[in-house]
């Protein structure tokens, strides 16, 4: 059996749309990093690299780019330095650790509330003898 959920539905991910709190955490943890040193930076040196293209990219999509092309072994764009591809991965997971709560305890639990609840539940259904579900894979993609 391969259960697939609709986004709206899925609990593997943080459920900003669910949850007002983890919302504001979210958003307050991206300005942080936004803010920062290393992102005013790395936006700066895009602008100036890039042009007016990355002014509606993410300091994230922007990069998603640039790993693609590193990890598939191809150049990158002759306008753009190795310095910026290293700056976007460093922006990129500092955006990403504060999105998913790396340095907030309250962003972790409430990110990861429902998936534990839902697993506590099936060991429990399991261990009851009131469910036939012996073996759980999950998958899911982060940066």
């Amino acid at each position: 059996l391969v259960k697939v959920r609709s986004w709206d539905q899925e609990i593997m991910t943080a459920a900003f749309d669910r949850c007002d709190r983890l919302r504001q955490l979210f958003h307050e943890a991206r300005e942080r990093v936004d803010s920062s040193l290393l992102g005013t930076h790395t936006r700066r040196r895009l602008a100036r690299e890039v042009g007016p293209a990355s002014e509606n990219l993410t300091l994230i999509a922007a990069g998603d780019v640039l790993r693609a092309l590193r990890g598939h072994g191809l150049a990158m764009p002759g306008y753009v330095s190795e310095g910026l591809g290293q700056e976007l991965d460093a922006s990129g997971h500092a955006l990403v650790d504060a999105g998913h709560g790396r340095y907030s305890a309250e962003m972790r639990r409430l990110g990861m509330g429902l998936l534990l609840a839902e697993m506590q539940g099936q060991l429990l259904a399991a261990v009851d003898g009131r469910a036939p579900l012996r073996l759980v894979l999950r998958s899911a993609h982060a940066v």
